[in-house]
């Protein structure tokens, strides 16, 4: 008995499934026909590992009359991973496009293996079928848009794209489907399509039950670009679903100027704010010269959301709308306290009404305080009147402090001279925006007025922030110099935090004994940006602060040994350890001493000390 007869038998009869295996495995590379039959059995034997070995056979053999028998629930549906895994293989190698509705289930099989086979052959199979170009086949095709597989979709979408002309009706019809994925898709191939003939079908589609697909129509509606849809698409503004609003925002850009007159018109109606959001989103996209006015507008929105987005539409206009906002500075400079005296204290409540009108007509925040009060006073109408004042002075600070953000991201230098006046707005929000926009411009002609807010305007904010200015501004400078000096002594830490950081960048004699009182600072922030202060006079400073590390608040030492470690001056070894050898001394203190010795002596040469500690 020759050799293959040998594995012939084995195959047929052992009584060891490991040996049938084996003998199956290598009858598989021969290419005898007597052995079909014999591989066909083994699809049969009790044991999956034989069952396995067999359809590894079966696809080497390559003979397609077993791909009936192989699509059979017992293999796809098996419980070996293995078995469902190489039948699929096997499809995929002996099957044509029509294993398809075969494979589709095993997409989502729980091995990761057969799930990715299943992929790979499912892919194999669309992209035939898209080579073909068979309107006929189509259907197989939209049954592939059911699948969350992008890869997969992707090849069906470019098919169904290519054969659309032909099969319109199926796909008008599949835009029903009960299947979200599949009206989504399908909505996709008509826009890719930009077949107008399917726009009322789509318009209709605006108000699936699906976000996803009403999503996918706007976007297909936007590629066809038919004039028919604008006002379906601003219609559809107003869907819950914030994905669909930003769809919907760009398929009405893709429009161009044929839809800005509607949008100006909703906008004009509308009261809700998401829709007003998308509206200016659009807009700003546009960027058609007439909706300028109507965005600067909404910079004074009682909305934050829409206050935010007209900043970002008319920051991609560029400096076309630098002229417009300018007008937009202008603030209420007479005299008020005629006007809050007669809301304050008038004994004829309608005077008093007028005044408190009159203080909202002049959207002044100076009398926002006196507003605040009145908002709560017990007779109604006075407590109306001054909260719709108090809305008016609000909302017009908010725009001219948004103007000033918009100028700041898109005027050129020339134009920062225009912006001083408003460090002088009565509304701390403009004050602040305005030294913003100026730092931005690098407006060196605003220094003078910044170092005098440093000292003298009451808002923290704001003299924190001219600090943070001056520095890039006016750096260097001995004028600088001297108010950080002065500003270091602020009560607020803010402001101190920043004076430190200005004081570090000269390093000089002047600036340490400052420095040096800030380590015992109330606040951590300051204590440790005196500290990175402090490291910028290098080895220099190592002779005073070993002096002050003998006495003082237990918070500046801390902070001069972390200083220690960071100079990295060996002349600190010494007394460091004689902190630790003192036995009064906190544990603390002698904790951060030897995280700073074990720096030291690393950076020596020197035998480091062998400690946890954490260096605080």
């Amino acid at each position: 008995m020759n050799e293959i007869e040998q594995l012939k038998e084995q195959a047929r009869k052992s009584s060891d499934w490991l040996v049938r295996r084996r003998a199956i495995i290598q009858l598989s590379h021969e290419k005898d026909n007597s052995l079909y039959p014999l591989f066909c059995d083994a699809l049969s034997d009790p044991v999956s590992e034989v069952r396995h070995a067999a359809i590894i056979a079966l696809t080497r053999f390559g003979d397609k009359r077993i791909v009936p028998e192989l699509a059979k629930p017992k293999f796809l549906q098996s419980d070996d991973p293995n078995i469902r895994w190489m039948t699929v293989k096997a499809l995929g190698q002996l099957g044509d496009y029509h294993v398809i509705d075969l494979l589709i289930p095993l997409v989502d099989d729980e091995e990761w293996l057969v799930r990715n086979e299943a992929i790979s052959v499912l892919q194999d199979k669309v992209q035939t079928i898209v080579n073909l170009g068979e309107p006929s086949l189509a259907r197989m095709l939209i049954l592939m848009l059911g699948i969350d597989e992008p890869g997969i979709v992707d090849i069906a979408v470019e098919g169904l794209v290519d054969m659309e002309g032909s099969t319109r009706s199926l796909l008008l019809e599949a835009l029903t489907s009960i299947k979200d994925l599949v009206r989504q898709n399908i909505a996709r191939v008509l826009g890719l399509a930009k077949d107008i003939e399917a726009v009322p079908a789509l318009i209709a589609a605006l108000r699936d039950d699906s976000a996803a697909v009403r999503a996918e129509v706007a976007k297909a509606l936007g590629n066809i670009g038919d004039r028919l849809a604008i006002p379906h698409l601003i219609e559809s503004l107003k869907d819950h679903n914030d994905m669909v609003r930003q769809a919907t925002v760009q398929a009405l850009v893709k429009f161009g100027n044929q839809c800005v007159e509607s949008l100006h018109s909703e906008l004009a109606h509308t009261k809700n704010k998401y829709v007003i959001t998308a509206i200016i989103s659009a807009l700003g996209e546009l960027q058609a010269a007439s909706s300028i006015p109507i965005l600067i507008e909404h910079l004074s929105s009682t909305f934050y959301s829409v206050r935010k987005e007209a900043v970002d539409a008319l920051s991609r206009y560029g400096e076309i709308v630098v002229e417009p906002l300018l007008h937009k500075l202008a603030y209420n400079t007479s005299d008020i306290e005629p006007l809050i005296q007669t809301a304050t204290s008038d004994p004829d409540i309608n005077n008093r009404i007028r005044a408190i009108k009159a203080l909202g007509d002049l959207e002044d925040s100076r009398a926002t305080p006196l507003l605040k009060a009145l908002v709560i006073n017990p007779n109604r109408m006075i407590a109306e009147v001054a909260e719709e004042s108090l809305v008016k002075v609000g909302c017009s600070a908010w725009g001219r402090s948004r103007a000033l953000t918009v100028l700041g991201n898109v005027a050129n230098p020339s134009v920062a001279p225009k912006l001083i006046p408003s460090l002088k707005d009565n509304s701390p929000y403009v004050r602040y925006e305005a030294i913003r926009a100026i730092g931005k411009l690098k407006c060196k002609k605003a220094v003078p007025m910044l170092r005098k807010m440093v000292m003298e305007d009451p808002i923290v904010e704001i003299r924190t922030e001219a600090l943070k200015v001056l520095r890039e501004l006016h750096s260097g400078t001995q004028a600088l110099l001297k108010l950080a000096l002065k500003a270091v002594e602020d009560e607020a830490a803010p402001v101190r935090l920043e004076a430190v950081r200005i004081l570090g960048d000269f390093a000089n004699e002047q600036a340490l004994e400052p420095l040096i009182q800030r380590l015992t600072d109330p606040f951590w922030s300051v204590r440790i940006s005196a500290e990175n202060a402090i490291c910028n006079y290098g080895k220099k400073v190592t002779p005073l602060l070993i002096d002050l590390l003998k006495k003082g608040h237990v918070e500046g030492r801390c902070r001069i040994i972390s200083a220690f470690a960071r100079i990295g001056d060996e002349r600190a070894i010494e007394p460091l350890e004689a902190l630790l050898e003192a036995q009064e001394e906190s544990p603390r203190i002698k904790a951060i001493a030897r995280e700073a010795l074990m720096v030291l002596k690393g950076e020596t040469g020197r035998q480091a000390v062998n400690v946890t500690s954490p260096l605080c």
